[in-house]
């Protein structure tokens, strides 16, 4: 508390406050009063007012106010003076007292600063951590919002989907059995079996497309049960172990838990992970790092697959979960799609982030048993 006045109305102060916790500071002028204000924090500055200092108070309020916005201000002041400061902004004077002064009042008076000036740190703390809250709400609004409109997105399409498959297997079904039937003479020149094969081969393909897209169209349901997440990627890692060798591609791992247990369909979550880190594998053909960290927030699992390949343009990252859409020269698409609707069928969700020459980081986060 700065006391900026005469001294013998100092120490009057001085021996009244005596007995209670507070530092008290004589500023014997204006610019004594400024520099304590500059160096160290003041919850009040107490002006005792004469008649002829009324012209420079709007200056040195102002001055502090720019210095310490939250400070309280106490004038005393003699009634002459009392009308020629009432032009100043409200939030600049909070407390007036009329000379003769009584210290009890002054008392009473110092003590509502104080609890004015408590309240309204409370309040923008409170109103700091509701912005802040509001914040966060959007954000997770805006999500869910997004996810719904995914999954809304996805079971149109595979609906439609499901009937184009049908529509297309049945025609297949009927070239693979000709391609068999053909097959099984004899005495058919070179250039035509070799044709037949081509054909074959083809129809092996198509199928296979066919049946990826089936798959997103009608996954199968989970068969839940109790699965430790890290004993799962450890299993991952040694299946995966010798492709990401050859390519010259380092595993590492950073789990900050022994175990994580899930209620999850193994094979599901395996074939989800393992699409992503094939994915890494693919964006590093020249070899990098691959890393793995799992660790529990709150009441999820979470695995983070992160590699240093060549990175994701900003706007492909939110086209990744739209079946069909791909960046590689050969590939369905539908790759990541599976993987989403796997993830959230298990009520967990998958995030992207990436960086072009950097790498990609995907993060699955699946709900705790």
């Amino acid at each position: 508390m700065i006391i900026s006045g005469k001294t013998e109305f100092v120490n009057s102060i001085n021996e009244f406050f005596s007995a209670e916790k507070c530092t008290l500071l004589h500023a014997a002028t204006p610019d004594t009063s400024v520099k304590i204000i500059e160096t160290e924090p003041v919850d009040i500055v107490i002006f005792d007012l004469s008649t002829k200092q009324h012209d420079m108070l709007r200056r040195q309020i102002k001055i502090f106010k720019q210095i310490q916005p939250d400070i309280e201000i106490i004038i005393i002041l003699a009634r002459a003076v009392f009308d020629k400061i009432f032009d100043m902004p409200n939030d600049w004077i909070h407390h007036l007292l009329i000379k003769p002064v009584d210290l009890s009042l002054l008392y009473v008076t110092v003590l509502t600063a104080l609890e004015r000036k408590r309240m309204i740190t409370e309040i923008r703390e409170y109103q700091e951590k509701l912005e802040k809250k509001v914040v966060e709400r959007t954000s997770e609004l805006k999500n869910v919002q997004e996810r719904l409109v995914q999954s809304e997105k996805l079971a149109a399409l595979g609906q439609s989907l499901a009937g184009i498959v049908h529509e297309i297997n049945n025609p297949l079904c009927v070239i693979y059995g000709r391609t068999q039937l053909l097959l099984m003479q004899t005495n058919i020149p070179e250039t035509i079996l070799r044709n037949i094969r081509i054909i074959e081969d083809q129809v092996h393909k198509t199928k296979n497309i066919t049946n990826r897209i089936l798959k997103f169209s009608k996954p199968a349901r989970p068969k839940f049960e109790r699965v430790d997440i890290v004993s799962l990627v450890n299993d991952i890692i040694v299946l995966l172990d010798y492709e990401f060798s050859t390519q010259n591609i380092k595993v590492v791992k950073n789990f900050h838990t022994d175990h994580a247990f899930v209620f999850c369909d193994a094979d599901q979550i395996q074939e989800a992970i393992t699409n992503i880190m094939t994915n890494a594998k693919q964006a590093m053909p020249g070899g990098g790092e691959l890393s793995l960290e799992i660790f529990i927030k709150g009441d999820h699992a979470n695995i983070i697959i992160a590699d240093t390949g060549a990175g994701i343009k900003q706007e492909n990252i939110g086209k990744l979960f739209d079946p069909f859409f791909t960046t590689k020269s050969e590939g369905t698409g539908l790759g990541l799609p599976i993987c989403y609707g796997i993830i959230r069928e298990h009520s967990g969700d998958i995030f992207v982030k990436s960086r072009i020459d950097i790498g990609s980081e995907f993060t699955i986060s699946l709900p705790l048993m």
